[in-house]
Formats: structure tokens, C-alpha cells, sequence
């Protein structure tokens, strides 16, 4: 389910049906300014939750599966045998989980930036999606331009063994047809 479908069905639900909150917007009465009260942290509810949700859970199933996982391990038998407390047995587990668990969050924080955009599109915020969408379509845009770079130094580079010689043949054989 992408984003920003969820995003939408937010807005439907708890903006047009129920009218809790605001659907689109950056603050009350469209203005720039930021302050920390009710009125304009409404305006951050929908979009926060559009953007965590699906990170969430996908964080949540991999944790739960790796802690049922440790916990079936003989090093935590064998640390309850020894009498430690629960906590200490949690500290353990919590150990051993930490790794993976965070290399899941650091790869669905990368999805959660890239979803961003389309989510401040959604809810018509301008923070990222303003600056970002038009130069998506840019050609000028240094990200862009470094792609390309990159793509034009790979490909002037010789390539290796057999395929060089294969393209030599080729370029040989179209020389002659012409």
C-alpha cells in the first residue's frame, strides 16, 4: 500500500467525513509562521501519520520476529537458570535484536524521505515537495547532471576481455558495411 494512498484515505475519513482535521495546508490561514499550539499542530497530524504508519509496522513485524527468535535461544534458558531477573534476560535480548532491527529502520527511513515527497504533495505542504518535484523534471538539476556524468564516465571506460572484443568486432564489421 503506498503512502500516499493511505494519505488520501486519511483525509478522507478524518478530514471530509469527520472534519476533525485539516486536509491540506501549512498552518491556519495558509501562513508560513510556526508556532507550538493546537491550531497549527494540526496541520502536522495527518502527514506524520501517513508517513509512519507503514515504516511502523513493517519495523514492528521485524522486531517481534527476531525477539521470539532470541528468546527460543539457549543463552536466554540459560541466563533465566542462573536466576537473573527479567529486565536483565529483556537487556540481553535487546542486544542481540539491536543490530538488525536497526539496519530495518535505517532502510525504512530511507523509504519514509523518498515517500515524503508525494505525502507534502498529498497535503499540499511546502517544505520538501515544492523544492523537490520540479526539479525531479529539471535537467539542470545537479543530482541529475552528476548521473549523467557518471553514466558517460562508465560507459567511455573500455570494457573487459571478450565483451571488448566482441564490440571491436562489431564496430569493425559496421565500418566495413558502410
Amino acid at each position: 500500500m503506498p503512502h500516499y494512498w493511505l494519505g488520501m484515505v486519511l483525509v478522507i475519513i478524518f478530514s471530509v467525513q469527520l472534519n476533525w482535521l485539516p486536509a491540506v495546508g501549512a498552518g491556519p490561514g495558509g501562513s508560513g509562521s510556526w508556532a507550538w499550539d493546537w491550531e497549527h499542530m494540526r496541520y502536522l497530524v495527518l502527514p506524520a501519520i501517513t508517513t509512519s504508519v507503514i515504516p511502523m509496522g513493517i519495523v514492528t513485524r521485524t522486531v517481534r520476529a527476531l525477539t521470539g527468535d532470541i528468546l527460543s535461544q539457549d543463552f536466554v534458558e540459560a541466563l533465566r537458570a542462573k536466576g537473573l531477573r527479567e529486565t536483565d534476560v529483556f537487556r540481553h535480548v535487546i542486544k542481540n535484536a539491536a543490530p538488525t532491527a536497526l539496519a530495518v529502520m535505517g532502510l525504512q527511513l530511507g523509504y519514509m524521505l523518498g515517500g515524503s515527497i508525494l505525502i507534502e504533495t498529498v497535503f499540499r505542504g511546502r517544505a520538501r515537495a515544492c523544492c523537490s518535484i520540479p526539479r525531479f523534471s529539471s535537467a539542470t538539476c545537479r543530482c541529475c547532471r552528476a548521473r549523467s556524468w557518471c553514466w558517460r564516465c562508465s560507459s567511455s571506460l573500455s570494457p573487459p576481455g571478450r565483451y571488448r572484443a566482441s564490440l571491436d568486432r562489431s564496430a569493425h564489421q559496421a565500418k566495413l558495411k558502410q
